[in-house]
């Protein structure tokens, strides 16, 4: 969408593109932003923004005021084991955290806003986001912002992802793979072991699998820190077990939970 838009083949010039960075995306998604930043930084800025680590942030604290943003880190939507047994599902605000705030900042940065200044009724701003055709049923949302407008470009033409693809090689462009931190539990089981082809970002999200219960910080607030915020036993993976004990190349028990779940707010 960036690289079409400044190729002058896909609407009107935009402003600016935002990289939500979580510090935890796979080694993949950098390399393509570097690309595509070297590519077309000079005809449309591409700036990276972060609340920080996201995966560290876990183990400061569940959140249970988004007021409370020093004090907490960002809920993920972890597979649990519950105590009787069954399969549980843990709440998710890291999408709102480190992507859609900070991008939402970023802009009002490149307006001149200072922070609490008022930008409703003075400036309005479509925000493009990169979804594709076959995703519009579950990841097409309006701002929850009233000067906000979501606009889907690759939605409302019809492009696939596959279509996507076949126009970046058309330009003999890479061609960028799916983005997701890597600790992600919305991930099939083709992308785990896509991930896995990395041993930088597989061996990432195996720790992260294994810390996430071995330092047993399931807590709702630091001041509370009796508060358990998980109600069961966190893990990545659907099947309930260990990430590196998981045979993903027979089971492929764990179906892509992205158009379920995920809001869009990522693909900004």
């Amino acid at each position: 969408m960036y690289a079409a838009n400044c190729l002058g083949e896909l609407g009107p010039k935009l402003d600016l593109c935002v990289f939500a960075d979580t510090q935890n995306e796979a080694t993949w998604t950098y390399e393509a932003i570097d690309w595509a930043r070297k590519e077309f930084g000079h005809i449309t800025p591409l700036i990276t923004v972060t609340a920080g680590n996201l995966a560290e942030s876990w183990f400061t604290g569940q959140e249970s005021s988004r007021r409370e943003e020093n004090a907490m880190g960002a809920a993920m939507p972890f597979h649990l084991k519950m105590p009787d047994g069954s399969k549980g599902f843990a709440m998710r605000t890291c999408s709102d955290r480190h992507k859609i705030s900070v991008v939402r900042k970023a802009v009002r940065e490149f307006l001149g806003l200072k922070p609490g200044q008022r930008v409703n009724g003075i400036y309005n701003c479509e925000m493009w986001l990169g979804i594709a055709w076959e995703e519009a049923a579950n990841r097409v949302t309006t701002s929850s912002e009233e000067w906000i407008t979501n606009v889907y470009p690759l939605i409302e033409r019809r492009m696939r992802t596959y279509d996507c693809a076949e126009w970046m090689k058309s330009h003999g462009f890479i061609l960028p793979k799916k983005s997701a931190c890597v600790q992600c539990p919305y991930r099939s089981d083709l992308s785990w072991m896509e991930l896995r082809e990395s041993k930088v970002d597989w061996d990432a999200a195996v720790s992260f699998d294994r810390r996430i219960r071995e330092e047993d910080k399931f807590i709702s607030s630091k001041s509370d820190p009796e508060k358990s915020q998980l109600r069961g036993v966190p893990y990545l993976h659907a099947s309930l077990k260990p990430l590196d004990e998981v045979d993903l190349d027979n089971d492929q028990d764990q179906m892509d939970l992205w158009g379920g779940e995920c809001t869009g707010g990522c693909g900004t």
